[in-house]
């Protein structure tokens, strides 16, 4: 969803409710270059990997790509190995780690003077001090990067650290900073036609509602969001916001379908494999259990609620 420049070709990645970005730009030569092609078709299936969730497949693919790099001595792509690989760690809760290889890509893409590759790494950097407590230490990387991608008049760029500078802000309690930030982040993404940042940008103002005891906004943002992830078929991304839709009907009812929406996050998130989010959505489900007096049930007793059940009842934002 990120920048395509003429001849280079650029991936990103986002992670809601947050958004590190991923980027390749090879020059004109390596592009034609048979190793450097290979390395970078790698470098593609690893992000793809990794944006399905697929984390340790993704290391695997994304070691043969760092590895590919080194060798060809191709140090533009092998900092963006070294990118890809931070965002893996940090997707995996691994923010040591991720730290390591962002900051390993930063020092490379100084070196070849790649701008783009830096700001985009000190956004993911940003991310990863804002994840592990520190929004402080998040918002001067992510004031780094803002300044960068105003020199290069990177719009994509400028939305998005936009929206995560608003997620800092929600950290601090400044609520009416961070819709400022996620709102022009979403108008941005508009004009650009960016439907996944759009769709992210959207559960953040949504998450902003929810903080300020506003849970019809919230869930009014959260199923428009639901409705793009569901689009593009992006399965982390739809797993985490049903359960922000659930939270938000545990809090107003029914109950019942907070449990619905827990339940097909549930089966999401066993399908991916992420035992972070089977924990966390296992709990929701057995608060709700618990309120409403059912005994306890056998995860494996769960069965996928009709999705076309649940995206009957989206509002459309007028």
């Amino acid at each position: 969803m990120k920048p395509l420049v003429c001849h280079l070709l650029t991936l990103t990645l986002c992670l809601t409710p947050i958004t590190p970005m991923l980027s390749v730009q090879p020059a004109i030569a390596q592009i034609e270059n048979a190793s450097s092609q290979q390395a970078l078709t790698l470098l593609q299936q690893g992000v793809n990997l990794a944006k399905q969730g697929k984390y340790q497949e993704a290391r695997e693919t994304l070691q043969q790509a760092l590895v590919m790099t080194q060798q060809i001595e191709d140090r533009g792509l092998e900092g963006t190995a070294l990118m890809a690989f931070g965002f893996t760690y940090n997707s995996i809760g691994q923010p040591t780690e991720a730290l390591d290889y962002y900051q390993q890509a930063v020092a490379i893409f100084q070196e070849v003077g790649d701008r783009h590759g830096e700001a985009i790494t000190l956004n993911n950097i940003g991310e990863v001090y804002r994840k592990i407590g520190q929004p402080e230490t998040a918002l001067n990387y992510y004031q780094q990067a803002l300044s960068l991608h105003k020199e290069m008049d990177s719009p994509d760029g400028m939305a998005t650290v936009f929206n995560n500078i608003g997620l800092v802000y929600q950290d601090f309690t400044e609520y009416q900073q961070a819709l400022n930030y996620n709102q022009q982040a979403l108008s941005m993404f508009e004009q650009l036609g960016d439907r996944r940042g759009m769709a992210i940008a959207l559960g953040n103002i949504g998450g902003v509602y929810d903080k300020i005891d506003q849970p019809e906004q919230a869930l009014d943002y959260y199923k428009q969001a639901l409705s793009i992830f569901e689009e593009l078929r992006d399965q982390p991304k739809i797993a985490v916001t049903l359960n922000s839709i659930g939270g938000i009907y545990r809090q107003i009812g029914p109950l019942k379908q907070a449990l619905e929406y827990h339940e097909q996050a549930l089966l999401i998130y066993r399908e991916l494999g992420n035992r972070s989010g089977i924990a966390e959505t296992l709990n929701y489900i057995g608060i709700i259990r618990r309120r409403l007096g059912q005994p306890k049930q056998g995860t494996s007793q769960l069965k996928q609620p009709k999705t076309k059940e649940v995206n009957s009842k989206k509002k459309t934002r007028k």
